[in-house]
This record gives structure tokens, sequence and C-alpha cells, in this order.
């Protein structure tokens, strides 16, 4: 938030201007097809809801839709890739260079119950499209129009992924992905909340067991630099934003991770961190830090003690669909507050 912030009070520090939505975007309304029985087609088809059957034609691709006939409260849907569009809704362009499509975009799935009131009071909620282009929406300069998308983008990325992470086959190969070590695991675990496809494990740094992975990123830098051991008997996965710690003769897995939640280490990653509104510490500054080292037979002293006071205080019923509840919310959050402006007079 700081970097719009700080474009804001650059760029329009007393306001942003209004304006119609007819005068910032064209509407491209769809073409009406024919549903076949053969359920074999390949692209989908999208109307005044979601998808409505599939056909083997497209006429749109990556593209907003706003529904405009028999509308529901969710009114607004991004779909990426190639589909049909039926007239019953419409994609839309902006007239000029000075408006970012996303950025449209994401005010309309902002401003979905203002749209929705936008009917007539027949059975049918039909859009009455003269007066949803009078309505008036903030156009701030493009600069701050394209961060807010990358940010929104961001969102909308994570919580895609972690809906995929709970619709996956628990065949696959075990995966720890970063966010939820700050969100799910404990100290340590001995199964992944998440699997992968055996071709992407291929792609991705690989977990043994007694492994540490750490957090190099996340949204505030108390989850950075964030450890699980892993102790599994499958050797696990893990992606980008996390570095894998191994243990040797000097040095115990468990106790390390446990000296990754000590002031001391706070204090130490403190320095390296870089970013504003997404805190990164590299995995090159990460091994900077200095680590006390005790003989082994005092480690494990140590973390026998350590194991007790985990297993009392951690639970780790929270789950991945509780997770996907936050992280929408924390999206909606920082949707409302990126889309807010103040018009300028």
């Amino acid at each position: 938030m700081s970097r719009i912030d700080k474009l804001i009070a650059e760029l329009c520090p007393n306001g942003v201007e209004f304006k119609a939505i007819g005068c910032v975007i064209k509407l491209n309304f769809g073409d009406r097809i024919t549903k076949t029985k053969d359920s074999g087609h390949q692209f989908p088809v999208y109307g005044g809801g979601g998808e409505s059957f599939r056909t083997d034609n497209f006429n749109r691709q990556n593209e907003w839709i706003v529904s405009r006939f028999a509308m529901s409260e969710r009114c607004v849907r991004r779909v990426s890739g190639k589909f049909w569009m039926l007239d019953s809704g419409f994609t839309f362009d902006p007239v000029d260079k000075s408006i970012d499509k996303d950025f449209v975009g994401y005010v309309f799935l902002n401003m979905q119950p203002v749209i929705y009131a936008c009917t007539g009071q027949g059975a049918q909620k039909n859009l009455k499209t003269e007066e949803f282009k009078k309505l008036r929406i903030p156009v701030p300069p493009l600069e701050v129009q394209k961060e807010i998308v990358k940010i929104l983008d961001t969102f909308t990325e994570l919580e895609a992924e972690l809906e995929a992470e709970l619709e996956a086959d628990e065949t696959g190969v075990p995966a720890i992905h970063y966010g939820q070590i700050y969100t799910y695991y404990g100290t340590f675990t001995t199964e992944t909340k998440s699997f992968v496809s055996y071709e992407t494990a291929k792609k991705l740094k690989k977990v043994d067991t007694g492994d540490v992975v750490i957090t190099n990123t996340s949204e505030n830098l108390d989850d950075v630099g964030k450890a699980v051991v892993y102790l599994g008997k499958l050797q696990a996965v893990t992606g980008g934003h996390a570095t894998i710690f191994k243990p040797s003769e000097h040095i115990l897995g468990k106790y390390f991770a446990y000296f990754t939640q000590t002031e001391m280490f706070a204090n130490q990653k403190r320095k390296y961190a870089k970013g504003t509104k997404v805190i990164d510490v590299s995995a090159t500054d990460m091994s900077k830090i200095l680590i006390p080292i005790p003989p082994i037979a005092e480690q494990k002293r140590i973390v026998a003690i350590l194991d007790k006071f985990d297993a009392l205080v951690n639970d780790l019923s929270i789950g991945l669909p509780a997770e996907i509840k936050a992280r929408h919310q924390q999206y909606e959050y920082y949707r409302e507050r990126l889309l807010t402006f103040k018009e300028v007079k």
C-alpha cells in the first residue's frame, strides 16, 4: 500500500476524476449460439452467469465479462483462455490508452451490488444498459491503475493456486507451499497438506526427510523466515519463495527451526529485509545469519523441551479451506481499499 499511497500523493494529491462508464469503455456484446448435444467440445460458453455449455468455436479470449440478462448478484467475472460470449452478456475495451482494462474489471468486480441494482423490477433481472453506462467510476492516473492491478493480480493468483491445491488428487508428490508454512504447519510435520503431479514435481526443489523449509517472502516481516522441519518418509518438493536448510552432524534440523522463532534470528533477518508491500529476505542474505551451535547433546536436550511446549500450544486444525477463506477476505479488503478514491473537486 505504501507504493500506492506514494503514487497518489505524487500524481493526484487532491483526488481523482470520476467518469461515466460510457465515457471510459465501449461495450462488446456477445453473439447467440445454439447448444448441441455433443459433450466433447473444448471451449466454454458464457452468458448471464457461469459456464452454460461448450462449443467448438470461440469469439473471446482472456476477458472480463459483465452479465446483462437473467443476472445474479455475481454479475462480473474474469475468464481466462478462449471462450464464446453469448449476447446475454458483454466484454469491454477502453476508449483510449489512459484506461487499463484490468483496472476497470476490478472496479466492476468491487461494485457488483451497484451493477446488480441497475436492473428492471421484473422476475428476470436484466441490466438497464443505458443506466449502467451512466454510473461513475474513479479514473486515477494510468500508473496508479497499473500498480493496483499488479497487487490485485497477485491476490487472485494466490487464491487460484490454493483452490487448485484443495482440489488436487492426493496421490501425487508431497509439496510444501511457502504460504502454508506460516498459515498451516507448526514447527515440524510428517505429512504435507498439498500434493503436485509428478511432472510438476520434476521442476521443483527437492525436500528430503529432516530438511527445513524456510519462507523467503511474505506480506509482513514476522512471517519471513518461518520454518518447518519435514519428517515425512517420501521425498517432498517446494517451489519459489522458499529456501531449504539441510542439517548436518553439527546442527539438528529441529534446533535450527526453533532458532528461527527467536528474537536473535528476528533481529538479524530484519537487517536483510527488502520491500514494502511484499517483504523478502533472499536465500543469499538468509545464509549470512549467524547461529549459535552448542554440542549436539545440548541441542537434543533443548529440542526435547521445546517439543513438549510445541505440542501444547500449536493447533494444526486450521486447514487449507480456512486459509483460502482468509486469503479471499484479505483480497476483498485490499480490493475495497485500493479502489476507494477521493473525488477531485
